[in-house]
């Protein structure tokens, strides 16, 4: 390769022959110029490296030669930035000497080029590579700067970390990266031929984990140099006692040499640096027995250092051992131990505080009973400083002892995980000997003797008494055991223990070598075979059940479990239950959604779960069409003493939080919410869970209230309800009652004001007359409906909306739904099928000069620029201009005001002209302007439109008996609504239509073969009919069975003409529902 360094003018040249000092002549040397260096060992056999390492002896600066080349016995290369180098060469006088290379002159060429920018930047390379060998974990940083000089990027150049001023540089860059000071270093170092640590003082701030020198040139002094660096512990060899196996004279410490609130130092030489240092913690815990926690523990070398504090015990356990390690992973070891090393200061870290935070992170405390999930207990984050291994016995005896003194109340039970730990004795768990284990997992503990864990856990367990009556019934035959629970490493969730209070709870030890560990009489669970099953003796299949199901007919909780593959809700489970025709309560108890499962407790539930058994243990889901596996545990636990946990005291305690004293109102709205912070599902869908209500001694509240709350609780049945007699006010809105007849309330007569809006009954009637008509039948005393006067017997007095004639209700409500829904919407061009070429559009504004000063004018603007207000257009000649006519004018007009939404509750409708001829409709209402930012304020107006509308096309529509209407005149006004019209604006949230599914040709074609199998009309009418309704076939047979009792469809439109006598046969609708 060519040099691309050219040689310039006004070099200096220092050699052996002419040398006059013993370094550099500052004036001699340029600023940003390249220096040449020209070696003559005399030998043109020497390696280039070889040449280097030489180097490396004499100079202790920077030092990085690019474009090294070889001529002969003559080794050229080029320098920069490295005039401390240079002199170090001086210093020896320009020589070289090794016993590799022999002896060598050294020539100096200084500034013969100047530095380009094409030329190699060492500098920027260096921070490149370093870059690329750093890696960020949690916490962590680790560089690998194994064999760093071999990087491909080094190409141009030779950069060794055996020049101590790269080391330093390298250490420089690292120190400027921006480590967080919380995290740690790892430094891989092999390979590098280093010959001095001092760069690493650099790093003293930040903790090393991990330093690996191995592979280099080092001396033992360079080696113990740098341990200071590893830990912010700063040692003091004043109260210094060193314990090895060369002065060993006793097996245990002595005391008078441990001085208290000290650290002392523990080195272990593994004679091999390839052992990692888990390895060597394993190690340890075969021979400690006391609490030990090692902390900064580094590894250099063969070596492994950390310290340790208020561990006397464990380190007699290795004094007993002669100071020595052996084992098969780890080979043999000699241990130092150097006590007193430092005093504890509050910066250090304290592994019994750690322990304790860790500790508390891993429970979750659950409805009478406590979880620790104590797997992997060594990995958490927060032993990044510490080693934690609960293979150390004592370490697991002071997790025992913090759980024991942690204040679980005595009734609760405890679930403990303990997998992935390592552990070797199980002794500890007897501290916890008083409490009620409801599940113990130690798997992947293969430390563990089988028989010895055994033992332990059957004494740990020997004081739990435990219920003898339970009976577990289950849906399938043979062993029991359900398709979906074969081959599973694990009990099914259903087994474990209710969360009720007094309840002795089955034990499940987990591990798949565990032997049945239950007393007589319980049914035991053999984990030995993969797919586990139950003894076949006390198992009741649906097969051949012999036992009377009535002597399950008692006060005590069972357990139920619906088997499922993971596709049905919590919503679907329960809409099964509700739907069984019985009278019983359904009020399930502590409910878990579970992938595979849903599990829950009943109590007075008889009824229902005979049915389910009569049923072949299945429960049938309405809405998905499939019927789902159940198996009951009943006799789970009796009810005495259990008060705290029934329904009906789960009720009183939310009646009591749900009441206002002050405004007197009893707030029952959305109360499943309020059941469910009692772990009770109380859905008032549930036919019984009124009447249940109702029934828990409402009457104390009786002078406290006189409004009671039942919105927005999917209420569909309200039967033979006593209410409160000092009720006045029922709030019903927003429930799911279809029919008056499903409202029966006993003491009806005291209601004096009802809320019944957001019902489906609400649909059900024509006009206002009729709606306000049929509820005052069912509440005589009504004086209020809807937050409407119904008091007096003047029927326009009651009148929401005032209608001419009942028969054009529909076409008033179908014409409001289609106007507003299109007007609503970002495309008002759908509405060019309700306007003529003549159709005349005017809009009005009505903005008071009080309230125009509250608003800002360009809110206002879209308005009073379309006005037509006679006595504010400045320019008369321009009234003509405010006349829309046709649709196009309409359009643009339209356009030009801002996207809105209108509050359909707020629609006041008045139709005083309705015939063949005309038809006249006044909409008053409210609206709101869409919100284009975040910045925007929510602008409410009020608004009154009339319509007129004549009819131009009859015989239309679907099959020809529709007439088309046109609006040939139009007037919007547009004003500011009062306070109270502000206020009661957009309460009710509007219905948000579904999107329509996307239905493919092929699709269309079976729909219309089906419609048409069903109707007997041809497949072109078929067709006809499902698009004129969006391809919603129950739409369509709604639709066709209308028509067709109204004999409206003509004879052509069906396959074949059924005679006169012939009786019409509708289709069943019920099968496409």
């Amino acid at each position: 390769m060519i040099v691309q360094i050219f040689v310039v003018l006004g070099q200096k040249i220092y050699s052996p022959d002419n040398l006059k000092a013993f370094k550099l002549d500052p004036n001699d040397v340029l600023f940003n110029y390249w220096h040449k260096v020209t070696i003559d060992v005399k030998r043109s056999d020497q390696k280039k490296l070889d040449v280097v390492d030489c180097l490396a002896e004499y100079v202790t600066g920077a030092f990085v030669p690019v474009y090294f080349r070889q001529f002969g016995h003559e080794y050229i290369f080029y320098v920069r930035d490295c005039v401390k180098a240079l002199n170090d060469l001086m210093r020896n006088e320009l020589r070289l000497e090794n016993a590799s290379t022999g002896r060598g002159d050294i020539m100096i060429y200084l500034n013969v080029a100047k530095i380009e920018l094409s030329h190699p930047d060492p500098d920027r390379t260096v921070a490149e590579v370093l870059k690329s060998r750093r890696q960020e974990l949690t916490q962590k940083v680790t560089y690998n700067l194994s064999a760093f000089d071999q990087d491909k990027r080094f190409q141009n150049m030779v950069f060794k970390l055996g020049f101590p001023g790269n080391f330093e540089k390298i250490c420089r860059l690292i120190k400027d990266s921006g480590i967080p000071p919380a995290n740690t270093i790892e430094m891989r170092l092999y390979r590098n031929n280093l010959q001095d640590l001092t760069p690493l003082q650099l790093l003293k701030d930040f903790y090393f984990e991990h330093l690996d020198i191995t592979n280099n040139t080092l001396d033992l002094q360079q080696t113990s140099l740098v341990f200071w660096m590893s830990a912010p512990i700063v040692e003091d060899p004043s109260f210094q006692k060193i314990y090895s196996p060369d002065n060993l004279k006793a097996f245990k410490l002595d005391p008078n040499d441990v001085l208290f609130n000290y650290w002392h130092k523990v080195i272990i030489d593994v004679k091999r640096s390839d052992q990692k240092k888990l390895d060597v913690v394993d190690c340890l815990a075969e021979y400690v027995t006391g609490a030990f926690v090692p902390v900064y523990f580094r590894q250099f070398g063969h070596e492994y250092i950390f310290y340790v504090r208020d561990c006397v015990k464990a380190l007699n356990d290795l004094m007993r051992n002669e100071l020595r390690l052996e084992n098969a992973s780890t080979g043999r070891g000699d241990i130092m131990i150097y006590l007193n090393v430092a005093k504890i200061e509050l910066s250090h870290p304290d592994p019994d505080r750690t322990v304790a935070e860790v500790l508390k992170s891993r429970r979750q405390e659950l409805t009478q009973k406590v979880t620790y999930n104590l797997s992997a207990f060594d990995q958490d984050k927060r032993f990044q400083n510490m080693v934690f291994k609960l293979g150390f016995p004592g370490n697991f005896e002071k997790i025992c002892r913090l759980i024991k003194d942690s204040g679980i109340p005595p009734a609760n039970t405890i679930e403990m995980r303990l997998y992935r730990n390592n552990l070797q004795d199980l002794t500890p768990l007897q501290l916890l000997k008083d409490f009620y284990f409801e599940h113990l997992d130690i798997t992947n503990n293969t430390n563990l003797c089988c028989n010895y864990k055994l033992r332990i856990v059957k004494e740990l367990l020997s004081n739990v008494e435990r219920c003898n009556n339970t009976v577990i019934f289950i849906p399938t035959k043979g062993h029991g055991i359900p398709e979906s629970h074969k081959a599973q490493a694990t009990v099914p969730q259903s087994y474990a223990a209710t969360p009720l209070i007094e309840r002795r709870p089955d034990t499940i030890i987990q591990p798949s070598y565990a032997e049945p560990v239950a007393p007589s009489g319980q049914l035991c669970i053999q984990l030995a075979d993969p797919t586990f099953h139950f003894p076949t003796s006390g198992v009741h299949c649906t097969a051949g059940v012999k036992l009377n199901f009535m002597q399950f007919n008692n006060n005590l909780w069972h357990f139920v479990m619906i088997i499922h593959n993971g596709c049905y809700s919590r919503r679907d489970i329960l809409n099964g239950l509700y739907a069984i025709q019985v009278k019983s309560n359904c009020f399930p108890y502590h409910y878990i959604n579970g992938d595979r499962a849903d599990t829950f407790y009943l109590l007075d539930s008889f009824n229902l779960m005979h049915e389910i058994y009569n049923n072949g243990m299945e429960l049938a889901l309405p809405d998905a069409n499939v019927s789902l596996k159940v198996e009951f545990r009943l006799n789970v636990i009796a009810t005495k003493r259990l008060d705290a946990i029934k329904c009906e005291t789960a009720i009183e305690k939310a009646l009591q939080e749900r009441i206002d004293d002050a405004k007197m109102v009893l707030d029952l709205s959305n109360f499943a919410e309020a059941m469910e912070k009692h772990d009770f599902i109380f859905e008032m869908r549930n036919p019984q869970a009124i009447t249940t209500l109702f029934a828990c001694r409402m009457g104390r509240f009786a002078p406290r209230v006189n409004t009671i709350l039942l919105n927005d609780n999917e209420i569909s049945v309200i039967r033979d309800v006593l209410l409160l007699l000092s009720a006045q006010t029922l709030d019903l809105s927003n429930n799911k009652i279809e029919n008056l007849e499903n409202i029966f309330i006993i003491n009806s007569a005291n209601i004096t004001n009802l809320r019944l809006m957001g019902n489906p009954l609400c649909k059900k009637y024509s006009s206002s007359l009729q709606y306000i008509s049929a509820v005052r039948g069912v509440f005589s005393g009504l004086k209020t409906l809807d937050g409407v006067d119904v008091a007096n017997d003047d029927v326009t007095n009651g009148y929401r909306n005032w209608i001419c004639s009942p028969d054009c209700f529909s076409f008033v409500s179908q014409f409001i739904d289609k106007y507003f829904r299109a007007y609503d919407s970002l495309h008002r061009g759908n509405l060019k099928d309700l306007y003529s070429r003549r159709s005349i559009l005017t809009v009005g504004t009505d903005f008071t000069k009080i309230k125009m000063m509250t608003m800002q004018k360009q809110k206002w603007q879209h308005y009073t620029t379309l006005s037509r207000n006679m006595l504010n257009v400045a320019n008369y000649r321009q009234k003509n201009h405010l006349v829309y006519v046709g649709w196009s004018g309409i359009y643009d007009a339209l356009c030009k005001l801002p996207p809105t939404e209108h509050d359909r509750q707020s629609f006041c409708v008045e139709v005083p002209i309705y015939s063949d001829e005309m038809a006249v409709i006044t909409i008053y209402g409210m609206f709101r302007e869409q919100i284009q930012s975040l910045l925007d304020k929510e602008l409410i107006l009020g608004f009154s439109r009339t319509f007129i509308l004549r009819p131009i096309e009859a015989d239309c529509g679907l099959f020809g008996n529709g007439i088309r209407y046109f609006i040939v005149n139009e007037k919007i006004s547009v004003f500011n609504p009062t306070i109270i019209q502000h206020q009661n604006a957009f309460k009710v949230p509007a219905e948000v239509p579904e999107r329509p599914k996307e239905i493919t040709e092929e699709e269309k074609k079976e729909f219309t073969l089906m419609f048409s199998d069903c109707t007997n009309l041809k497949p072109g009418w078929s067709r006809r009919c499902l698009t004129k309704v969006n391809w919603d076939f129950k739409l369509a047979l709604e639709v066709f069975v209308s028509l067709f009792e109204e004999n409206k469809i003509p004879a052509k439109g069906f396959i074949a003409t059924l005679p006169k006598d012939t009786p019409a046969v509708l289709p069943d609708q019920s099968r496409y529902m």
